[in-house]
C-alpha cells in the first residue's frame, strides 16, 4: 500500500470515527497499556521533554488552575507529583485517571502521602461516563494519552460533560512520529506482519491528517466547548546514542510486548537500524515529531 492510499484510509477512517458511534472501537488501542508493563508507566525522554514543553509554554494557564484538576493518563504517577502539581496554585487538587486499575496501583505507591493527588478508574474512550464523573473537574488535563483512543468526538464530548461551567481543559495530542511510518511498512514484513494485523486501530487517531489541529478544533466547538487555543507544534529530540533512541520508541510501539523474546531481539536490531537512517547527524541522532496543543473552556 502506498502512503497516500494509507492516508487516504487513514482520512476515512477517522471521518467515519466522527460521524457514527456504533460499537466500541475508540477501547481497541487502549487496553494494549495493560499488557505493554514497565515501558508504558515509565515518561520516555521523548515526552519529558514534551511536557515540559507545554508547562513551559502555558506556566500562567497551570498556575491559575484552581479546584479539583482530572488528569487523564496518569502513568506512573511522577508525572502528577513532579510535573504538574508544583505549576498549580496551591488549592488545587489532582485526580490521576487511567483505563488499568494495574496502572492506578503504581500511580498510588509512588505518590503515597501527597494528600493532595488521589487516583480513579476512568475510561474516556468508552461508551459512557458515570454519572458522579459528570461537572466534576474544574480543569482536565492530559499528555501523551488521548491519541490512542480512536473516536475523538467521543473524547472530546465526555471531556466537556466532565468539566463544571466555565472549566478549562489543556490537552496535547501526538498527530504523528516517524515510528509509525516505519511500523506500516514492517506490517509487510513475513516475520512481523502477524503482530501487527490491527495496525489501523494502533495508529495514532490523528496519524496521516493534514489537517489534525483543526479536526481537534471542530470537535472542541461542536460539543459545547470553546477553543482558546488549538496548533499543531513540531517539536525534536536529540539523542547522544541508540540505546535511548530505543527505550523511547519501545515505550511507543504497540506491538512488540506481543512478540516471542527471540523476535523481539531481531525486530529491534532491524527496527532501530532502519529508524535511524540520516537522523543521525554528528554522533547525535535528532529525531522530530508532531502534537497537537489544544485549550478549551466551557461555556
Amino acid at each position: 500500500m502506498s502512503m497516500p492510499e494509507t492516508y487516504e484510509l487513514l482520512r476515512e477512517r477517522s471521518y467515519q470515527s466522527e460521524i457514527m458511534d456504533l460499537g466500541d472501537n475508540s477501547q481497541v488501542t487502549a487496553p494494549e497499556t495493560k499488557r505493554r508493563g514497565q515501558e508504558y508507566l515509565e515518561m520516555s525522554k521523548m515526552q519529558q521533554q514534551g511536557i515540559t514543553h507545554v508547562l513551559d509554554e502555558f506556566s500562567n494557564v497551570f498556575n491559575e488552575m484552581q479546584g479539583t484538576c482530572l488528569v487523564l493518563g496518569c502513568k506512573a504517577g511522577s508525572l502528577l507529583k513532579d510535573k504538574i502539581l508544583p505549576k498549580l496554585a496551591k488549592d488545587a487538587v489532582l485526580v490521576g485517571a487511567d483505563v488499568a486499575d494495574d496502572i492506578l496501583e503504581h500511580a498510588k505507591k509512588n505518590c503515597s502521602g501527597e494528600k493532595r493527588i488521589s487516583f480513579k478508574l476512568i475510561d474516556i474512550g468508552g461508551m459512557r461516563i458515570p454519572n458522579e464523573d459528570i461537572e466534576k473537574y474544574d480543569n482536565i488535563i492530559s499528555f501523551y494519552y488521548l491519541e490512542t483512543f480512536q473516536n475523538m468526538s467521543r473524547l472530546v464530548r465526555h471531556m466537556s460533560r466532565m468539566l463544571k461551567p466555565r472549566g478549562q481543559g489543556l490537552v496535547m495530542i501526538l498527530s504523528h512520529h516517524d515510528i509509525y511510518d516505519l511500523h506500516l511498512t514492517y506490517r509487510a514484513n513475513p516475520n512481523y506482519g502477524t503482530y501487527m494485523e490491527d495496525i489501523f486501530f494502533q495508529l495514532p487517531a490523528l496519524f496521516g491528517l493534514p489537517n489534525a489541529a483543526q479536526i481537534v478544533r471542530d470537535n472542541i466547538d461542536m460539543n459545547g466547548l470553546k477553543t482558546i487555543d488549538c496548533k499543531v507544534k513540531e517539536l525534536s529530540i536529540t539523542y547522544s546514542n541508540t540505546k535511548d533512541l530505543e527505550y523511547s520508541l519501545m515505550t511507543m510501539d504497540p506491538f512488540v510486548h506481543r512478540m516471542p523474546d527471540d523476535v523481539q531481539e531481531k525486530y529491534k536490531k532491524e527496527f532501530i537500524e532502519e529508524y535511524v537512517g540520516d537522523k543521525m547527524k554528528n554522533g547525535e541522532i535528532i529525531d522530530t515529531y508532531r502534537v497537537v496543543i489544544a485549550q478549551f473552556q466551557k461555556a
